[in-house]
């Protein structure tokens, strides 16, 4: 984790092996499987391809519609936002598609970059008729009457988003959202925001200073509601790991930043979309999903990490074991991926649990190392640590392609997944992942993301352009601070989690037994009843099925309603958020209303249909 590094034993013993193990790496120390060397085929990391809303515009009028005014924004960010969360969403910039929906987004909300065929006289009609309309960033002298407000200021000066007590967030970190961080000298690290000091609409938001941040008009059956922050702007930058001057910790905190505009998109979505369907996050109708993963990386660790899957095996659930290939002596530790011990990570294997890549030499400077060839084979490849601020002979596919072919060749698996040593995130890392057969990451902190939520990632780490590559941060870790301590706030932060279908992510060193062993053991009672556990590849498989599935809703000759679902991949425990009073008239075999509104799905694939009866 960051700031967390592993030490060399202390005194004059440990000085000598330091120093010993330095000198045999820089002269070899390289531990060689014999017969074994690869892999073969080269590694070619694929040109960016931006993404067009032409790509995301299909979809019938009961999907909520984000009307892109300017590509020249985050709407991918939202794009990906909306997919994590479960609303349907047609993206477009056709202004008379967009107003066939009874709910549309218009981002960025600022007359001066409307598209042609869009108007303030269209929006207010959209409105009076009864529609309801997001904007985004709202500004300019045409908008004024739609939304209700009279001069708009900008800043960069705010560095809190308060929402009014008395709807559906009632915690006081969802209450009052960052923005940024004090600013140092000159440099100004904050959100763009804008402030609507004269308006005739309700205040539903406010700065730290009072002064409105979002109001709501109505106009005729319908309401307009303005958001002066760019909220585009926000996920893309938490998705993309560039939040350093929002986030206010770096792991284990509840940090919902993105998730409560996301939850207040969907409840606006519930209220005026009747037939408002929405996927749900956690699978077969469970409240959150856990994750528990562990970082190998210490000699110790290999050996200590077989009590972990047993208990894991005797409890029921599955973990993920990410594994550093080490077979290189250097300033770190000695080269313990070898012969020996394999036998250990065999008995993982065996027990259920999976098998992922925790990179070749989990080096602090990662984010940093060149991209490589894609030709780097083992055992030719031979990476070292220096000390903490020095690594040599190492690149970025090195470590993804030889770590992932290690683990394979040697434990006849197929990792899918990969974590980097300290989180340390190269930019390109999501095209990288892509390219050397990966599917799923965990390179990053919840709250470092700004949600607790698992999302796909983007070229570059950039703003434009999808990589079929998804990413599930660490909720908490138990570095640092004994972990059995932690279990308080650790169940705490679940709760928390619970009351939105959260993603729980859990990483446990094995370089330490009892009080970890104890944690987990403890965890896994207090959140079995609530949680589905999984393995990350797994949870992958599912979210990225999840991910592809369309979902429409259009009303019968007969008043039913239908939903249909297209699933490109198959997937199973899909659960699905219905309106008040839906029951199930024909559905697949096997599916289940296991709570009012909600329905859990068994294994579909292809398209599918679902008729409810509704109260008229």
């Amino acid at each position: 984790m960051r700031g967390v590094t592993r030490t060399a034993p202390a005194g004059a013993f440990g000085l000598l092996l330091t120093l010993a193990l330095f000198v045999a790496g820089c002269g070899g120390g390289t531990y060689v499987f014999p017969g074994l060397t690869g892999p073969e085929e080269r590694t070619t990391v694929p040109a960016s391809v931006a993404a067009k809303p032409e790509d995301f515009d299909h979809g019938t009028a009961s999907r909520l519609a984000l009307l892109v005014t300017s590509t020249d924004s985050s709407w991918l960010g939202l794009a990906h936002g909306l997919r994590s969360i479960g609303i349907p969403a047609r993206i477009t910039r056709d202004a008379g598609a967009a107003l066939a929906h009874r709910v549309v987004v218009l981002y960025p909300a600022d007359a001066g970059e409307f598209p042609p065929g869009i108007d303030a006289d269209a929006l207010r009609r959209f409105v009076e008729g009864g529609g309801t309309l997001i904007g985004i960033a709202a500004r300019g002298a045409a908008m004024k009457g739609v939304f209700g407000y009279g001069e708009v200021s900008e800043s960069q000066d705010r560095l809190e988003f308060h929402l009014l007590p008395g709807g559906q967030f009632s915690d006081p970190r969802e209450l009052t959202l960052p923005l940024g961080k004090p600013s140092r000298g000159e440099t100004k690290r904050a959100l763009r925001s804008l402030l609507y000091p004269d308006h005739l609409a309700r205040t539903i938001a406010t700065y730290e200073d009072g002064g409105a941040a979002m109001i709501l008009n109505r106009l005729g059956e319908g309401a307009a509601i303005a958001i002066g922050i760019d909220i585009g702007r926000m996920m893309s930058v938490g998705y993309n790991n560039r939040d350093e001057y929002i986030a206010r910790g770096y792991v284990g905190e509840y940090e919902p930043a993105t998730d409560v505009f996301l939850r207040f998109l969907a409840a606006l979505y519930a209220a005026g979309e009747p037939a408002a369907v929405t996927l749900g996050t956690v699978p077969f109708g469970k409240s959150i999903s856990i994750l528990l993963t562990h970082d190998i990386d210490f000699q110790e660790s290999i050996a200590n990490a077989v009590a972990f899957a047993q208990l894991e095996k005797q409890a029921g659930v599955a973990g993920t074991y990410f594994v550093q290939t080490k077979y290189v002596a250097d300033f770190y530790d000695v080269a313990f991926f070898n012969e020996e011990n394999l036998r250990f990570l065999k008995q993982i294997k065996d027990l259920g649990m999976e098998i992922a890549s925790h990179s070749v030499s989990h080096s602090h400077q990662f984010a940093q190392f060149p991209a490589g060839t894609g030709r780097e084979t083992y055992p030719e490849y031979t990476p070292r640590v220096i000390d903490h601020q020095k690594t040599v002979d190492g690149s970025v596919l090195g470590e993804l392609r030889v770590s992932k072919f290690l683990l394979d060749s040697l434990l006849d698996t197929d990792v899918v997944s990969f974590r980097p040593g300290h989180l340390s995130n190269p930019y390109s890392l999501p095209e990288s992942l892509a390219a050397a057969g990966y599917a799923f990451s965990s390179s990053s902190t919840a709250n470092d993301s700004l949600t607790h939520l698992p999302f796909q990632l983007t070229y570059g780490r950039g703003f434009d352009a999808d990589i079929p590559i998804f990413e599930f941060p660490v909720s908490i870790e138990d570095e640092l601070i004994p972990a059995i301590r932690r279990l308080e706030p650790a169940l705490e932060l679940a709760w928390k989690l619970k009351t939105y279908g959260g993603l729980c992510n859990v990483l446990i060193h094995t370089s330490r037994l009892d009080d970890e062993i104890e944690f987990e053991r403890r965890f896994i009672e207090a959140t079995r009843a609530d949680g589905w556990f999984s393995t990350l590849g797994d949870f992958g498989r599912f979210w990225r099925a999840r991910n592809l599935v369309e979902l429409d809703a259009r009303r019968a000759q007969d008043g039913r309603m239908v939903v249909h679902l297209v699933a490109p991949e198959g997937i199973e425990g899909l659960t699905l958020s219905v309106p008040s009073g839906w029951t199930i008239s024909r559905a697949p075999a096997g599916t289940e209303a296991t709570a009012p509104g909600r329905v859990v799905l068994p294994r579909i694939e292809g398209s599918v249909d679902l008729i409810f009866q509704t109260a008229r």
